[in-house]
């Protein structure tokens, strides 16, 4: 834990309460002196004081949140009542997770450490946790900031690029894929932050090999909920488009490739959505032998949980593939996975049948869940941010620089009558 004070007195006083409150204890005298010291040690928790000579507490804490590393420290400001109630605000503004009024009791210094170590180490977690998923993942995941250059990529896309992670970072994701414009809709994506799904483009991996990539983006928030970039996990898909592109009718060449793909397949009858043909794939995703699926529907690896659409009764005028939403599919041994199914209408031995290419997503939905998670507890963050703003027992009023009221608390809006 990091204290920064420039008075030894009360420097000595918050020193020893914490050291007998069982944490372990840094000092710094000023704000450039602690970011100093917060690089190289890496505080759980900062406690700063407001006033402070050459760098005070809220410039000290916009220089913690600036930081790449340290950005999510946990950081509580120590301000006298009244006096520095503009600093204060202007310091929870900058970042600062909470705040302690002087005169304080040991009591109360201990209680807001120990609330914003758990909320740090929970946080942390998610981070580890979500950090390990994607450094494992299969897909291609990435993050990229604002500007459009990238913030973050996974070992799979390094590999895939044949360079190492850190060569690609501040690289526009359209740039280091070598993406053309022509072939999707990429550059207007990463330009506006849009979320999409199933966006398709091709492009060349490190042995030069022309591949099929799917991506699907969502935004990246801050703690304030605020746009801070984009997230992509991109697919090879590769195996998929050429039989997408390839099996049109059942000639028994395209049938060899449908027996031998990698990515499971089948064909249904669309009047008695029978099991007309599935391949090697299918039976190890799903677990059924041939024979057992022969003699199934579609509907019976749904999960009873899902709606009865399942893509059934779908236009077999319609040339292009559909697309549908990921689905909950239950295996031989009752396990759930999540697949998306991409759709072709097909004529098989007389029938009139469709050929499902269904594509595991479970791994991706499990990153969005952890995802939504981490979001969740930042939004907690915020939350509790804007109920220490209201627990402020005085008038405090937030104006811009031109002199219009931006926000106020319970306390100013009590006198106001509004």
């Amino acid at each position: 834990m990091l204290i920064v004070n420039d008075i030894p007195e009360q420097l000595g006083l918050m020193d020893s309460l914490l050291r007998k409150a069982g944490y372990e204890v840094i000092t710094a005298g000023d704000g450039h002196e602690a970011f100093d010291v917060a690089k190289d040690k890496r505080p759980d928790v900062v406690v700063s004081y407001v006033p402070m000579p050459r760098v005070n507490g809220i410039e000290f804490c916009r220089l913690i949140r600036q930081d790449s590393v340290l950005r999510s420290t946990p950081i509580l400001l120590v301000s006298a009542r009244r006096r520095d109630t503009e600093s204060v605000i202007e310091g929870l503004e900058s970042g600062a997770d909470d705040y302690l009024e002087l005169p304080f009791d040991s009591a109360r210094l201990i209680a807001k450490v120990s609330r914003l170590l758990e909320r740090s180490k929970l946080e942390a977690n998610y981070r580890d946790l979500y950090r390990d998923l994607v450094e494992q993942a299969s897909d291609i995941i990435f993050t990229q900031n604002m500007e459009g250059g990238l913030t973050g990529i996974n070992a799979a896309g390094a590999h895939f690029l044949g360079v190492g992670p850190e060569e690609l970072l501040g690289m526009r994701f359209t740039d280091a894929f070598k993406i053309k414009t022509q072939d999707s809709g990429l550059t207007g994506t990463f330009k506006q932050l849009e979320p999409h799904d199933n966006l398709q483009f091709r492009t060349a991996d490190a042995n030069g090999r022309q591949r099929w990539l799917e991506i699907v983006t969502s935004p990246t928030k801050d703690r304030q909920g605020d746009t801070i970039g984009l997230r992509g996990v991109a697919r090879d898909i590769t195996d998929r488009k050429q039989i997408e592109l390839a099996l049109r009718d059942s000639d028994e060449r395209y049938w060899r490739l449908f027996e031998s793909t990698p990515q499971p397949m089948f064909v249904y009858d669309e009047e008695t959505l029978t099991f007309l043909a599935v391949n090697k794939a299918a039976i190890r995703t799903y677990g059924y032998d041939r024979e057992e699926f022969l003699s199934m529907t579609v509907e019976d690896i749904r999960s009873t949980e899902e709606t009865p659409a399942l893509m059934i009764k779908t236009p077999t005028d319609i040339d292009e593939p559909l697309i549908s939403s990921p689905w909950r599919h239950r295996r031989k041994d009752n396990s759930i996975i999540y697949v998306e199914m991409t759709s072709h209408p097909v004529a098989f031995k007389g029938s009139t049948a469709r050929l499902v290419i269904a594509n595991d997503v479970s791994e991706r939905k499990l990153l969005d869940e952890k995802q939504l998670s981490l979001h969740a507890s930042l939004q907690q963050s915020a939350m509790e941010w804007r109920q220490t703003f209201n627990a402020i027992d005085f008038p405090v009023l937030i104006v811009d620089l031109e002199g219009h009221i931006k926000r106020l608390n319970q306390a100013a809006e009590e006198i106001a009558g509004l």
